[in-house]
């Protein structure tokens, strides 16, 4: 009984002790391949958007934490293939996807037991270009709909 309960209690310390988030470690796997990368706090991010885009982003920018963008020259099919793996392996739903011929974006988010928005993450596809955006927050659907509304996209 007592080795039970010291391996739960290993267990334990370790899954509380996870101080990286699942697209934390996607990031410093890849960011060497980027052309650029770069991770800013909530804060800091919210000082470079113009105040017509606070007003339309508004749930969005209040509840966000770190930005983490990555943005690669080309479009780096390993790096999608392993993003697309990471996103199924790690219970993210897609919210949308828009197509325009060879261009493309994905916006995925995870969500918690409360069902509350942890993370966001932007793929954006062109031809030349590959970006990854990623947003930690705390969105609740009812944000994704003021959001929507905002921007005047149907979210239903």
């Amino acid at each position: 009984m007592k080795k039970h309960l010291a391996i739960l209690a290993v267990l334990l310390v370790m899954l509380s002790c996870k101080s990286t988030t699942d697209f934390q470690t996607f990031y410093d796997n890849h960011k060497s391949e980027a052309a650029f990368s770069i991770g800013v706090s909530g804060a800091i991010a919210r000082m470079f958007i113009p105040s017509e885009e606070k007003k339309l982003l508004g749930p969005l920018l209040k509840k966000s934490g770190k930005f983490r963008v990555l943005v690669f020259n080309e479009n780096n099919r390993s790096v999608n293939k392993s993003f697309t793996r990471f996103v199924k392996g790690n219970d993210y739903e897609q919210l949308i996807r828009l197509s325009d011929k060879k261009d493309r974006v994905d916006i995925y988010f995870q969500e918690d037991k409360d069902e509350i928005i942890r993370e966001l993450i932007i793929r954006i596809k062109t031809a030349d270009e590959f970006v990854i955006l990623a947003c930690k927050t705390k969105l609740t659907s009812d944000d994704l709909e003021t959001l929507g509304t905002n921007l005047d996209v149907s979210m239903r």
